[in-house]
Protein backbone atom coordinates (compact mmCIF):
# COMPACT_ATOMS: atom_id res chain seq x y z
CA UNK A 1 0.00 0.00 0.00
CA UNK A 2 2.84 2.47 0.55
CA UNK A 3 4.31 1.83 -2.98
CA UNK A 4 1.10 2.59 -4.21
CA UNK A 5 0.52 6.01 -2.23
CA UNK A 6 3.85 7.02 -3.81
CA UNK A 7 2.68 6.22 -6.74
CA UNK A 8 0.11 8.28 -7.00
CA UNK A 9 1.65 11.47 -4.93
CA UNK A 10 4.01 11.08 -8.50
CA UNK A 11 1.45 11.00 -10.84
CA UNK A 12 -0.51 14.08 -9.37
CA UNK A 13 2.33 16.32 -8.40
CA UNK A 14 4.06 16.20 -11.67
CA UNK A 15 1.18 16.93 -13.72
CA UNK A 16 0.11 19.65 -11.63
CA UNK A 17 3.51 21.24 -11.94
CA UNK A 18 3.47 20.75 -15.50
CA UNK A 19 0.03 22.60 -15.86
CA UNK A 20 0.99 25.44 -13.78
CA UNK A 21 4.46 25.41 -15.68
CA UNK A 22 2.82 25.91 -18.96
CA UNK A 23 1.02 29.03 -18.27
CA UNK A 24 4.54 30.42 -17.41
CA UNK A 25 4.84 31.98 -21.08
CA UNK A 26 1.18 32.51 -21.74
CA UNK A 27 0.66 35.55 -19.32
CA UNK A 28 2.40 39.13 -18.86
CA UNK A 29 3.52 40.21 -15.08
CA UNK A 30 0.58 40.86 -12.87
CA UNK A 31 0.48 43.66 -10.86
CA UNK A 32 2.91 42.75 -8.26
CA UNK A 33 5.49 40.57 -9.88
CA UNK A 34 7.89 43.10 -10.70
CA UNK A 35 7.57 44.60 -7.31
CA UNK A 36 8.09 40.88 -5.84
CA UNK A 37 11.07 40.48 -8.02
CA UNK A 38 12.64 43.61 -7.54
CA UNK A 39 12.44 43.39 -3.71
CA UNK A 40 13.91 39.89 -3.41
CA UNK A 41 16.84 41.01 -6.02
CA UNK A 42 17.66 44.13 -4.11
CA UNK A 43 18.10 41.81 -0.69
CA UNK A 44 20.28 39.01 -2.80
CA UNK A 45 22.62 41.39 -4.39
CA UNK A 46 22.54 44.41 -2.13
CA UNK A 47 21.99 42.93 1.70
CA UNK A 48 19.09 45.93 1.93
CA UNK A 49 15.62 45.46 1.85
CA UNK A 50 13.71 48.75 1.47
CA UNK A 51 12.01 48.59 -1.90
CA UNK A 52 8.91 47.29 -0.09
CA UNK A 53 8.65 45.52 3.02
CA UNK A 54 5.05 44.13 2.82
CA UNK A 55 6.65 40.65 2.01
CA UNK A 56 9.04 38.36 3.71
CA UNK A 57 12.60 38.29 1.67
CA UNK A 58 12.41 34.30 1.42
CA UNK A 59 9.89 33.58 -1.63
CA UNK A 60 11.06 36.73 -3.34
CA UNK A 61 15.06 35.91 -3.17
CA UNK A 62 14.30 33.08 -4.85
CA UNK A 63 12.70 34.27 -7.55
CA UNK A 64 14.88 37.02 -8.18
CA UNK A 65 18.12 34.16 -7.78
CA UNK A 66 17.96 33.86 -11.86
CA UNK A 67 18.98 37.69 -12.01
CA UNK A 68 21.42 37.85 -9.33
CA UNK A 69 24.29 38.62 -11.85
CA UNK A 70 22.14 41.54 -13.56
CA UNK A 71 21.75 44.86 -12.19
CA UNK A 72 18.84 47.63 -12.17
CA UNK A 73 19.03 50.99 -13.30
CA UNK A 74 16.10 51.97 -10.92
CA UNK A 75 17.10 50.91 -7.33
CA UNK A 76 14.41 53.21 -5.73
CA UNK A 77 11.74 52.58 -7.57
CA UNK A 78 10.12 48.99 -6.45
CA UNK A 79 7.94 48.32 -9.84
CA UNK A 80 10.54 49.31 -12.64
CA UNK A 81 13.30 47.54 -10.67
CA UNK A 82 11.92 44.72 -11.17
CA UNK A 83 10.43 45.69 -14.75
CA UNK A 84 14.66 46.23 -15.68
CA UNK A 85 15.00 42.36 -14.82
CA UNK A 86 12.44 41.59 -16.62
CA UNK A 87 13.10 43.30 -19.87
CA UNK A 88 16.91 41.90 -19.66
CA UNK A 89 18.42 41.27 -22.98
CA UNK A 90 14.74 41.95 -24.70
CA UNK A 91 13.54 38.09 -23.57
CA UNK A 92 10.61 39.83 -21.49
CA UNK A 93 8.60 36.67 -21.23
CA UNK A 94 11.24 34.53 -20.75
CA UNK A 95 12.58 36.44 -18.05
CA UNK A 96 9.26 37.06 -16.42
CA UNK A 97 9.06 32.55 -16.69
CA UNK A 98 11.91 32.03 -15.39
CA UNK A 99 11.51 34.29 -11.75
CA UNK A 100 7.91 32.24 -11.80
CA UNK A 101 9.65 28.87 -11.80
CA UNK A 102 10.87 29.40 -8.08
CA UNK A 103 7.20 29.33 -6.88
CA UNK A 104 6.86 25.65 -8.58
CA UNK A 105 8.75 24.62 -5.22
CA UNK A 106 6.35 26.15 -3.20
CA UNK A 107 3.89 24.55 -4.76
CA UNK A 108 5.30 20.83 -4.31
CA UNK A 109 5.91 21.57 -0.46
CA UNK A 110 2.25 22.67 0.06
CA UNK A 111 1.02 18.96 -2.18
CA UNK A 112 3.21 16.85 -0.02
CA UNK A 113 2.90 18.69 3.40
CA UNK A 114 -0.71 18.46 2.60
CA UNK A 115 -0.76 14.40 1.45
CA UNK A 116 1.26 13.89 4.58
CA UNK A 117 -1.01 15.63 7.04
CA UNK A 118 -4.14 13.85 5.27
CA UNK A 119 -2.06 10.42 5.07
CA UNK A 120 -1.73 11.18 8.97
CA UNK A 121 -5.17 11.77 10.51
CA UNK A 122 -6.89 9.82 7.58
CA UNK A 123 -4.71 7.38 5.99
CA UNK A 124 -3.54 6.71 2.34
CA UNK A 125 -6.23 7.08 0.34
CA UNK A 126 -7.89 10.22 2.02
CA UNK A 127 -4.54 11.58 1.16
CA UNK A 128 -4.58 10.84 -2.59
CA UNK A 129 -7.96 11.93 -3.05
CA UNK A 130 -7.54 15.19 -1.05
CA UNK A 131 -4.29 16.05 -2.99
CA UNK A 132 -5.92 15.41 -6.09
CA UNK A 133 -8.53 17.93 -5.31
CA UNK A 134 -6.15 20.71 -3.87
CA UNK A 135 -4.87 20.02 -7.21
CA UNK A 136 -7.52 20.95 -9.56
CA UNK A 137 -8.27 23.85 -8.13
CA UNK A 138 -8.05 26.62 -10.38
CA UNK A 139 -7.07 29.59 -7.38
CA UNK A 140 -4.21 27.33 -6.51
CA UNK A 141 -3.13 26.53 -10.12
CA UNK A 142 -2.93 30.45 -10.65
CA UNK A 143 -1.07 31.23 -8.06
CA UNK A 144 1.49 28.47 -7.90
CA UNK A 145 2.31 30.25 -11.51
CA UNK A 146 3.15 33.57 -10.75
CA UNK A 147 5.77 35.24 -8.90
CA UNK A 148 3.63 36.35 -5.89
CA UNK A 149 4.02 34.87 -2.29
CA UNK A 150 0.20 33.60 -1.75
CA UNK A 151 1.54 30.08 -2.66
CA UNK A 152 5.10 30.33 -0.32
CA UNK A 153 2.33 31.44 2.35
CA UNK A 154 0.25 27.82 1.53
CA UNK A 155 3.01 26.13 1.60
CA UNK A 156 4.61 27.46 5.09
CA UNK A 157 1.19 26.83 6.70
CA UNK A 158 1.04 23.10 5.45
CA UNK A 159 4.54 22.66 6.35
CA UNK A 160 3.76 23.97 10.28
CA UNK A 161 0.56 22.40 10.65
CA UNK A 162 2.29 18.87 9.46
CA UNK A 163 4.92 19.14 12.42
CA UNK A 164 2.49 20.42 14.76
CA UNK A 165 0.36 17.09 14.07
CA UNK A 166 3.72 14.98 14.68
CA UNK A 167 4.31 16.98 17.93
CA UNK A 168 1.04 16.38 19.61
CA UNK A 169 0.94 12.74 18.51
CA UNK A 170 4.50 12.58 20.90
CA UNK A 171 6.04 15.90 21.66
CA UNK A 172 9.67 14.62 21.63
CA UNK A 173 12.89 16.77 21.61
CA UNK A 174 13.61 15.50 17.47
CA UNK A 175 9.65 16.63 16.88
CA UNK A 176 10.06 19.81 18.88
CA UNK A 177 12.93 21.32 16.92
CA UNK A 178 10.72 20.32 13.78
CA UNK A 179 8.07 22.61 14.87
CA UNK A 180 10.41 25.22 15.87
CA UNK A 181 12.08 25.27 12.38
CA UNK A 182 8.48 24.80 10.47
CA UNK A 183 7.27 27.95 12.58
CA UNK A 184 9.98 29.49 11.64
CA UNK A 185 9.77 28.54 8.09
CA UNK A 186 5.92 30.09 7.90
CA UNK A 187 6.90 33.36 9.14
CA UNK A 188 9.43 33.97 6.88
CA UNK A 189 6.94 32.82 3.38
CA UNK A 190 3.90 34.97 4.62
CA UNK A 191 3.56 37.71 7.41
CA UNK A 192 -0.13 37.22 7.86
CA UNK A 193 1.35 32.93 9.16
CA UNK A 194 1.83 34.89 12.99
CA UNK A 195 -1.86 35.66 12.98
CA UNK A 196 -3.79 32.06 11.41
CA UNK A 197 -0.97 29.74 12.84
CA UNK A 198 -1.54 30.54 17.00
CA UNK A 199 -5.04 29.82 16.93
CA UNK A 200 -4.83 27.09 14.79
CA UNK A 201 -2.25 25.65 17.20
CA UNK A 202 -4.75 26.24 20.25
CA UNK A 203 -7.24 24.30 18.12
CA UNK A 204 -5.62 21.34 17.57
CA UNK A 205 -3.38 21.13 20.92
CA UNK A 206 -6.95 21.42 22.95
CA UNK A 207 -8.40 18.56 20.43
CA UNK A 208 -5.93 16.03 20.78
CA UNK A 209 -5.18 16.93 24.52
CA UNK A 210 -1.60 17.42 24.60
CA UNK A 211 -0.16 20.13 26.36
CA UNK A 212 3.82 20.23 26.99
CA UNK A 213 4.46 24.06 27.99
CA UNK A 214 8.40 23.70 28.44
CA UNK A 215 9.07 21.79 25.00
CA UNK A 216 6.10 24.44 23.32
CA UNK A 217 8.69 27.47 24.56
CA UNK A 218 11.63 25.61 23.23
CA UNK A 219 10.05 25.44 19.94
CA UNK A 220 9.09 29.29 20.07
CA UNK A 221 12.14 30.11 21.21
CA UNK A 222 13.79 27.68 18.15
CA UNK A 223 11.40 29.59 15.97
CA UNK A 224 12.31 33.28 17.16
CA UNK A 225 15.81 32.10 16.18
CA UNK A 226 15.66 30.40 12.97
CA UNK A 227 13.73 33.43 11.37
CA UNK A 228 16.21 35.58 12.28
CA UNK A 229 18.36 33.47 10.39
CA UNK A 230 16.44 33.73 7.54
CA UNK A 231 16.35 37.67 7.89
CA UNK A 232 20.46 37.32 7.85
CA UNK A 233 20.86 37.46 11.98
CA UNK A 234 20.39 41.10 11.18
CA UNK A 235 20.01 43.72 13.79
CA UNK A 236 19.09 47.17 13.09
CA UNK A 237 16.14 50.24 14.39
CA UNK A 238 13.77 50.58 12.27
CA UNK A 239 14.76 54.39 11.77
CA UNK A 240 18.51 53.25 10.52
CA UNK A 241 16.32 51.56 7.59
CA UNK A 242 15.70 55.62 6.65
CA UNK A 243 12.76 57.76 6.17
CA UNK A 244 9.96 55.60 4.31
CA UNK A 245 10.26 53.22 7.38
CA UNK A 246 10.37 56.10 10.39
CA UNK A 247 6.93 57.11 8.09
CA UNK A 248 5.30 53.86 8.41
CA UNK A 249 6.10 53.53 11.84
CA UNK A 250 4.24 57.18 12.82
CA UNK A 251 1.30 55.76 10.54
CA UNK A 252 1.29 52.53 12.78
CA UNK A 253 1.68 54.98 16.20
CA UNK A 254 4.84 53.01 16.71
CA UNK A 255 6.01 55.90 19.74
CA UNK A 256 8.93 57.73 17.97
CA UNK A 257 11.53 56.16 20.56
CA UNK A 258 11.08 52.71 19.79
CA UNK A 259 12.19 53.35 15.91
CA UNK A 260 15.70 53.45 17.89
CA UNK A 261 15.80 50.62 19.71
CA UNK A 262 18.19 47.81 17.95
CA UNK A 263 15.45 44.70 17.04
CA UNK A 264 16.56 41.56 15.47
CA UNK A 265 15.28 40.55 11.85
CA UNK A 266 14.88 44.60 12.05
CA UNK A 267 12.80 43.69 8.42
CA UNK A 268 9.87 41.53 10.33
CA UNK A 269 9.03 43.99 12.53
CA UNK A 270 9.26 46.41 9.44
CA UNK A 271 7.10 43.61 7.34
CA UNK A 272 4.24 43.67 10.34
CA UNK A 273 4.20 47.26 10.60
CA UNK A 274 3.76 47.93 6.64
CA UNK A 275 0.94 44.93 7.20
CA UNK A 276 -0.66 47.03 9.82
CA UNK A 277 -0.65 50.36 7.55
CA UNK A 278 -2.30 48.94 4.54
CA UNK A 279 -4.70 47.41 7.03
CA UNK A 280 -5.13 50.49 8.59
CA UNK A 281 -5.28 52.13 5.44
CA UNK A 282 -7.68 49.88 3.83
CA UNK A 283 -7.74 49.05 -0.50
CA UNK A 284 -10.33 49.63 -2.74
CA UNK A 285 -12.11 46.47 -3.47
CA UNK A 286 -15.10 45.47 -5.43
CA UNK A 287 -18.05 43.18 -5.20
CA UNK A 288 -21.34 42.96 -6.64
CA UNK A 289 -21.32 46.31 -9.05
CA UNK A 290 -20.26 47.96 -5.59
CA UNK A 291 -17.26 49.67 -4.54
CA UNK A 292 -15.70 50.16 -1.14
CA UNK A 293 -12.28 51.55 0.61
CA UNK A 294 -13.19 49.43 3.67
CA UNK A 295 -14.22 45.95 2.49
CA UNK A 296 -17.23 43.91 3.66
CA UNK A 297 -17.22 41.00 6.38
CA UNK A 298 -18.79 39.16 3.97
CA UNK A 299 -16.23 39.06 1.18
CA UNK A 300 -14.19 36.23 1.65
CA UNK A 301 -16.72 34.20 2.46
CA UNK A 302 -18.46 35.06 -1.02
CA UNK A 303 -15.46 35.36 -3.00
CA UNK A 304 -14.24 31.34 -1.44
CA UNK A 305 -18.04 30.54 -2.96
CA UNK A 306 -17.61 31.78 -6.20
CA UNK A 307 -13.91 30.83 -6.62
CA UNK A 308 -14.28 27.24 -5.75
CA UNK A 309 -15.42 25.01 -7.97
CA UNK A 310 -18.90 23.47 -6.52
CA UNK A 311 -18.18 20.08 -6.60
CA UNK A 312 -15.22 20.42 -4.35
CA UNK A 313 -17.94 22.77 -2.12
CA UNK A 314 -20.35 19.66 -1.94
CA UNK A 315 -18.05 17.43 -1.34
CA UNK A 316 -16.36 19.89 1.37
CA UNK A 317 -19.68 20.35 2.93
CA UNK A 318 -20.78 16.39 2.86
CA UNK A 319 -17.02 16.23 4.88
CA UNK A 320 -18.07 18.52 7.07
CA UNK A 321 -21.30 16.78 8.37
CA UNK A 322 -19.22 13.33 8.75
CA UNK A 323 -16.65 14.61 10.46
CA UNK A 324 -19.00 16.25 13.17
CA UNK A 325 -21.40 12.99 12.95
CA UNK A 326 -18.49 9.88 12.63
CA UNK A 327 -14.66 11.40 13.37
CA UNK A 328 -14.77 13.92 15.80
CA UNK A 329 -11.29 13.37 16.89
CA UNK A 330 -10.63 15.08 13.48
CA UNK A 331 -13.32 17.65 13.53
CA UNK A 332 -11.19 20.24 14.30
CA UNK A 333 -9.74 21.02 11.04
CA UNK A 334 -13.35 22.17 10.83
CA UNK A 335 -12.34 24.74 13.27
CA UNK A 336 -9.30 25.65 11.86
CA UNK A 337 -10.56 26.39 8.65
CA UNK A 338 -13.04 28.68 10.45
CA UNK A 339 -10.36 30.55 12.24
CA UNK A 340 -8.60 30.98 8.80
CA UNK A 341 -11.39 32.47 7.52
CA UNK A 342 -13.19 34.30 10.75
CA UNK A 343 -9.75 36.35 10.57
CA UNK A 344 -9.45 37.46 7.20
CA UNK A 345 -13.28 38.50 7.67
CA UNK A 346 -11.92 40.69 9.78
CA UNK A 347 -9.39 42.36 7.79
CA UNK A 348 -10.10 45.56 5.43
CA UNK A 349 -7.85 44.42 2.69
CA UNK A 350 -10.59 42.80 0.06
CA UNK A 351 -8.57 42.46 -3.29
CA UNK A 352 -9.00 38.29 -3.47
CA UNK A 353 -9.41 35.06 -2.38
CA UNK A 354 -5.47 34.28 -2.84
CA UNK A 355 -5.28 36.16 0.40
CA UNK A 356 -6.99 32.86 2.44
CA UNK A 357 -5.67 30.29 -0.05
CA UNK A 358 -4.45 28.50 2.97
CA UNK A 359 -7.91 27.82 3.43
CA UNK A 360 -7.78 24.99 1.11
CA UNK A 361 -5.32 22.87 2.92
CA UNK A 362 -7.98 21.99 5.74
CA UNK A 363 -10.93 22.44 3.64
CA UNK A 364 -9.05 19.34 0.77
CA UNK A 365 -8.57 17.59 4.02
CA UNK A 366 -12.42 17.58 4.79
CA UNK A 367 -13.38 17.17 1.23
CA UNK A 368 -10.89 14.38 0.52
CA UNK A 369 -12.63 12.38 3.81
CA UNK A 370 -15.84 13.45 2.07
CA UNK A 371 -15.11 11.66 -1.24
CA UNK A 372 -13.89 8.39 0.59
CA UNK A 373 -16.81 7.87 2.83
CA UNK A 374 -19.38 8.85 0.16
CA UNK A 375 -17.40 6.25 -2.49
CA UNK A 376 -17.96 3.56 0.37
CA UNK A 377 -22.00 4.13 0.03
CA UNK A 378 -22.56 5.90 -3.96
CA UNK A 379 -20.24 5.64 -6.31
CA UNK A 380 -22.01 6.78 -9.30
CA UNK A 381 -22.61 10.43 -7.02
CA UNK A 382 -18.80 10.25 -6.56
CA UNK A 383 -17.69 9.32 -10.44
CA UNK A 384 -20.14 12.51 -11.36
CA UNK A 385 -18.97 14.61 -9.22
CA UNK A 386 -15.56 14.54 -9.84
CA UNK A 387 -16.00 14.64 -13.68
CA UNK A 388 -17.28 17.48 -13.15
CA UNK A 389 -14.64 18.79 -10.71
CA UNK A 390 -11.95 17.14 -14.00
CA UNK A 391 -13.83 19.03 -16.36
CA UNK A 392 -14.19 22.42 -14.79
CA UNK A 393 -10.38 22.75 -14.19
CA UNK A 394 -9.36 21.45 -17.72
CA UNK A 395 -11.37 24.15 -19.55
CA UNK A 396 -10.17 26.38 -16.97
CA UNK A 397 -6.51 25.93 -18.64
CA UNK A 398 -4.87 28.31 -18.72
CA UNK A 399 -7.08 31.25 -17.59
CA UNK A 400 -7.08 30.15 -13.63
CA UNK A 401 -6.96 33.51 -12.03
CA UNK A 402 -10.10 34.93 -13.81
CA UNK A 403 -11.89 31.42 -13.49
CA UNK A 404 -15.22 31.68 -11.52
CA UNK A 405 -18.37 28.91 -11.09
CA UNK A 406 -21.50 29.28 -11.88
CA UNK A 407 -22.77 31.39 -9.06
CA UNK A 408 -20.57 33.86 -10.69
CA UNK A 409 -23.09 34.10 -13.77
CA UNK A 410 -22.08 34.84 -17.30
CA UNK A 411 -20.40 38.14 -16.19
CA UNK A 412 -17.88 37.23 -13.76
CA UNK A 413 -16.37 40.42 -13.28
CA UNK A 414 -19.68 42.02 -12.08
CA UNK A 415 -18.85 39.45 -9.19
CA UNK A 416 -15.38 40.08 -8.20
CA UNK A 417 -12.37 41.72 -9.82
CA UNK A 418 -9.01 43.03 -8.59
CA UNK A 419 -6.51 39.85 -8.49
CA UNK A 420 -9.56 37.64 -8.38
CA UNK A 421 -10.20 38.42 -12.35
CA UNK A 422 -7.91 41.01 -13.70
CA UNK A 423 -4.33 41.79 -12.68
CA UNK A 424 -3.14 42.02 -15.96
CA UNK A 425 -2.01 38.80 -17.41
CA UNK A 426 -3.75 38.91 -20.55
CA UNK A 427 -1.63 41.93 -21.82
CA UNK A 428 0.85 39.17 -22.83
CA UNK A 429 -1.87 38.14 -25.12
CA UNK A 430 -2.34 41.74 -26.51
CA UNK A 431 1.00 42.13 -27.19
CA UNK A 432 0.99 39.18 -29.63
CA UNK A 433 -2.16 40.60 -31.66
CA UNK A 434 -0.07 43.47 -31.84
CA UNK A 435 2.73 42.35 -33.23
CA UNK A 436 0.64 40.02 -35.82
CA UNK A 437 -1.09 43.25 -37.03
CA UNK A 438 1.45 45.71 -37.05
CA UNK A 439 0.12 47.59 -34.11
CA UNK A 440 2.15 50.34 -32.44
CA UNK A 441 0.15 52.66 -31.00
CA UNK A 442 -2.74 51.95 -29.22
CA UNK A 443 -5.19 54.41 -27.10
CA UNK A 444 -6.07 52.04 -23.26
CA UNK A 445 -6.94 51.97 -19.89
CA UNK A 446 -6.01 48.73 -18.47
CA UNK A 447 -4.39 47.25 -15.76
CA UNK A 448 -1.20 46.50 -15.82
CA UNK A 449 2.16 47.45 -14.27
CA UNK A 450 4.00 46.49 -17.69
CA UNK A 451 6.68 48.68 -19.27
CA UNK A 452 5.16 48.96 -22.77
CA UNK A 453 8.45 48.88 -24.86
CA UNK A 454 8.63 45.36 -23.66
CA UNK A 455 5.93 44.23 -25.31
CA UNK A 456 6.33 46.51 -28.70
CA UNK A 457 4.42 49.46 -27.89
CA UNK A 458 5.82 52.17 -29.01
CA UNK A 459 3.31 54.89 -29.00
CA UNK A 460 -0.45 55.65 -27.60
CA UNK A 461 -2.42 57.64 -25.04
CA UNK A 462 -4.84 56.79 -22.30
CA UNK A 463 -8.28 56.55 -23.25
CA UNK A 464 -11.08 59.01 -21.93
CA UNK A 465 -14.37 58.45 -20.47
CA UNK A 466 -16.17 61.06 -22.49
CA UNK A 467 -13.76 62.12 -24.92
CA UNK A 468 -13.91 59.35 -28.68
CA UNK A 469 -10.38 58.06 -30.12
CA UNK A 470 -9.75 57.02 -33.23
CA UNK A 471 -7.55 53.56 -34.29
CA UNK A 472 -7.28 50.90 -32.12
CA UNK A 473 -8.24 50.98 -28.78
CA UNK A 474 -8.21 48.42 -25.53
CA UNK A 475 -9.79 48.74 -22.36
CA UNK A 476 -10.19 45.87 -19.59
CA UNK A 477 -13.83 44.66 -18.40
CA UNK A 478 -12.38 45.78 -14.64
CA UNK A 479 -11.64 49.17 -16.37
CA UNK A 480 -15.26 49.13 -17.88
CA UNK A 481 -16.76 48.43 -14.96
CA UNK A 482 -15.23 50.84 -12.16
CA UNK A 483 -15.46 53.76 -14.69
CA UNK A 484 -19.57 52.78 -15.17
CA UNK A 485 -20.15 52.57 -11.37
CA UNK A 486 -18.50 56.33 -10.82
CA UNK A 487 -20.44 57.30 -14.04
CA UNK A 488 -23.30 55.13 -16.09
CA UNK A 489 -22.65 56.73 -19.57
CA UNK A 490 -18.55 56.51 -18.95
CA UNK A 491 -17.34 55.32 -22.36
CA UNK A 492 -20.84 55.54 -23.85
CA UNK A 493 -18.66 56.59 -27.25
CA UNK A 494 -17.34 52.46 -26.96
CA UNK A 495 -21.06 51.43 -27.37
CA UNK A 496 -21.53 52.64 -31.13
CA UNK A 497 -18.74 49.62 -31.76
CA UNK A 498 -21.38 47.02 -32.79
CA UNK A 499 -18.03 44.51 -32.80
CA UNK A 500 -14.51 43.93 -30.74
CA UNK A 501 -11.77 40.83 -30.57
CA UNK A 502 -11.99 38.92 -26.87
CA UNK A 503 -8.07 39.45 -25.41
CA UNK A 504 -8.27 36.67 -23.12
CA UNK A 505 -10.76 36.80 -20.60
CA UNK A 506 -10.36 40.63 -19.72
CA UNK A 507 -9.68 42.68 -22.95
CA UNK A 508 -11.54 44.30 -25.54
CA UNK A 509 -9.67 45.15 -28.79
CA UNK A 510 -11.72 47.58 -30.93
CA UNK A 511 -10.72 49.32 -34.12
CA UNK A 512 -12.63 52.45 -33.67
CA UNK A 513 -12.76 54.56 -37.36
Amino acid sequence: MIGRYWLVIAAIVPLAVLRIASTHLTFAQTLDEPVHVGAGHEWLTRGTYLLDFEHPPLPRALFALPFIHDHSDHPTDNTEYGNDLFALDDRYIHNVAAARRGNLLFFVIAALALAASTRKLFGDAVACVALFLFANLPAVLAHAGLATTDMAGVAGFAVALFALLLWTDDPSWPRTILLGVAIAFGISCKYSFPFFFPPVMLIVMIARRRFAPTRLLVAFVIACVVTWGAFGFEIGTIAGSGPKASEMARLAHVPERWTHVPLPARDLFLGFIALRVHNQAGHAAYLFGRVSHDGWWYYFPIALAIKTPIPYLLFTALGVWLLVKRRRDAAFLVLIAAVILAIAMCSRINIGVRHILAVYIPLSMIAGYGVVELWRTTRIAVGVAMLWLIVSSVRAHPDYIPWMNAFAGERPYRALLDSNFDWGQDIWRLARVCKQRGITWLGYDVVTSIRPSSIGITGGEPLREDTPTHGWVVISEQKLELARIANPHAYGWLESQPHFERIGKTLRLYHVK
